[in-house]
């Protein structure tokens, strides 16, 4: 970005070159007006970039200068076009909620992101395997965030092995009571038999 710097000439004009003139600082133009005979606003203009002049017509004399200005217009580019352009004065684009008149800014509830499924099942959104973990809610939603609100286990084979080893010591157990039941019958069958046998 240049920065431009003015000068005023013996003339009282402005120039880009020095040539031994004074700086054109507010102050130093204040003073070139006020030291003027000819300081009124019909012979004050002003020419902008794009050529309109704008000329002054009053007689009074220019005793002070005032930034008058309450705001300034612009163009909004939303999905590259200018679709909404401000007045200067009305709040046209507004972060959060809107006031009346207005709108509010907002964020897309939807991304784009590359997951990757690992070998033992899991997915991420890293190749390497070190990324987030990519988590199933209840209600069916996805999500990076680890919640485990419904007793779901990080490692779901060592819970089954764990299971099964129960099953197998259970196993054992059952087979035992069962032996016994069985024997219990069998002596059970035996004592019938020297009952039927001793009554008759």
């Amino acid at each position: 970005m240049r920065v431009l710097s003015l000068f005023i000439t013996d003339t009282g004009e402005l120039s880009e070159n020095s040539n031994g003139g004074t700086a054109a600082t507010v102050d130093n133009l204040m003073a070139k007006l006020d030291t003027d005979a000819t300081n009124n606003l019909s012979n004050a203009s002003l020419t902008l970039e794009d050529g309109t002049t704008f000329t002054g017509t009053d007689t009074a004399a220019i005793s002070a200068v005032t930034d008058a200005q309450s705001g300034f217009g612009t163009d909004l580019e939303i999905a590259g076009e200018n679709a909404v352009t401000t007045d200067g004065t009305t709040q046209a684009y507004q972060d959060g909620e809107a006031a009346a008149g207005t709108f509010a800014a907002t964020t897309a509830a939807s991304f784009e992101t590359e997951l990757y499924v690992g070998e033992d099942g899991t997915v991420t959104d890293s190749e390497t395997g070190n990324g987030a973990t990519l988590f199933v809610t209840d209600s069916g939603d996805l999500t990076f965030e680890e919640v485990n609100e419904d007793g779901r286990t990080a490692d779901p084979l060592a819970t089954l092995d764990s299971a099964l080893s129960q099953v197998d010591v259970l196993r054992s157990d059952l087979g035992a009571i069962q032996n016994r039941f069985e024997s219990a019958k069998c002596l059970f069958k035996i004592n019938r038999v020297i009952s039927s046998v001793t009554t008759e």
